[in-house]
């Protein structure tokens, strides 16, 4: 701090004081001695003392305490983020514009602009204007911006302009409702506790609103992380079935046990891969869906035979990774491997700006397994991933089960 504005200051602390030690002095003898006067010693003293503090309080001291104001300011000025002094003033007048504060933001300045002009005619109409527009231009932004001392120099700098320049030198307005002194002595603590309610209630939504999106982001990696664990899902008695039937083969026929070993390598790192993907192309889902079968054809090659049947342009289609994966092992699990000879068909296509996925087994369907949650994990994967909705049917006969998927193509998109 300069030592002006070390003056300034204590000018101001000392300046109330000395009027009030005036009061018990005498004045004859001081105003004696500023008319010029045959005056003694002790009454000249007085005058000088009386005339200093008048100076402190009513001239110096408010001259240097509005300079220090003022350089405060500017430092501050200087020093801002102005992108960040943009984006918090467009986003404190889109919050003042919303109809829950424009309404009795309106409610009160009409009348204002209406007393204004009874006084003083259209200038007195633009004079409020002025001092509504300042307000709300500085007020609030400059509350939630700034620390105390820079918004209590933004009040004070409102007042001299807004108040007392504007009206006075600009408009030519002396005597008004607004620029009226006691007024000007208001505005002060008015622009305060405005200021302050709008400025704490625009921090409060935008609190609110990042508590929400917060929670929404929270709650959407919820889902991820939901979504991450089902996709993971593998039955483990594949896995465990596989395993000790290639441990078998490597005794009876090392030759089958190297090429199903190498198949279960290539699937689980395909399968790696997918887990970490939110989509991924309906090719790589059908090449993991053809290792799939192709394990299982190894374990037991007489038992089944497979087909996949899906146009060449479908395969660029983006789709939840494994989907149609769960279906075909589901398919294998109620078909093959529950004693139904016959064929596996994977087929599908495009109609309705959705996407058809075809699986046709051996055996009737016989409802979901009790303690089974392959179809149940299916569903709640479906519900997850295409919240505007995805279906998943089944149909039997004497004979055959064919399950549908149907996905919508707003989720279902190409892959480029």
């Amino acid at each position: 701090m300069s030592w002006l504005d070390r003056a300034g200051l204590s000018l101001a602390a000392a300046g109330p004081l000395a009027l009030i030690w005036l009061n018990h002095v005498p004045r004859s003898g001081a105003l004696s001695a500023l008319s010029g006067s045959a005056v003694t010693a002790a009454e000249s003293r007085d005058a000088a003392a009386y005339l200093l503090a008048y100076l402190a309080t009513w001239w110096l001291s408010p001259v240097l305490v509005l300079s220090h104001a003022l350089r405060v300011l500017a430092r501050r000025v200087l020093a801002l983020n102005w992108l960040r002094v943009t984006r918090l003033l467009g986003d404190t007048l889109r919050g003042l514009a919303a109809p829950k504060r424009a309404l009795p933001i309106a409610l009160v300045c009409i009348p204002l602009m209406l007393l204004e002009w009874s006084f003083a005619g259209t200038l007195g109409a633009l004079n409020a204007l002025s001092m509504i527009a300042g307000f709300l231009l500085l007020g609030p932004a400059s509350y939630r911006g700034l620390r105390l001392p820079s918004f209590a120099a933004v009040a004070v700098g409102y007042v001299l302009v807004f108040g007392v320049l504007i009206p006075r030198l600009l408009l030519g307005i002396h005597h008004s409702l607004l620029s009226d002194e006691i007024s000007l002595i208001a505005a002060g603590p008015l622009f305060w506790a405005g200021s302050w309610a709008l400025g704490r209630d625009l921090d409060w939504e935008h609190s609110l609103r990042t508590v929400e999106a917060r929670n929404a982001e929270l709650q959407r990696e919820a889902e991820r992380a939901q979504l991450l664990a089902l996709r993971a899902h593998l039955d483990p008695h594949f896995l465990f079935n596989t395993l000790n039937a290639i441990a078998e083969w490597c005794r009876d026929d090392p030759a089958v046990a190297e090429r199903a070993t190498l198949q279960l390598s290539k699937m689980l790192r395909t399968i790696l891969d997918g887990v970490r993907a939110e989509t991924w192309p309906l090719r790589d889902e059908l090449a993991l869906v053809e290792q799939l079968l192709e394990l299982h054809h190894a374990r037991d090659p007489e038992r089944f035979t497979f087909h996949i049947s899906v146009d060449a342009a479908l395969h660029t289609l983006r789709l939840p990774p494994m989907i149609l994966l769960s279906l075909v092992e589901n398919a294998v699990k109620h078909g093959p491997a529950a004693g139904h000879r016959g064929r596996i068909e994977v087929s599908g296509c495009c109609e309705r700006e959705c996407l058809f996925l075809y699986v046709r087994n051996p055996g009737a369907f016989q409802g979901p397994r009790a303690g089974g949650e392959g179809i149940a994990t299916l569903e709640k994967r479906l519900r997850l991933a295409y919240p505007e909705g995805a279906a998943m049917r089944y149909e039997s006969d004497d004979a055959t089960t064919l399950a549908t998927l149907e996905l919508p193509m707003s989720t279902a998109g190409d892959a480029g």
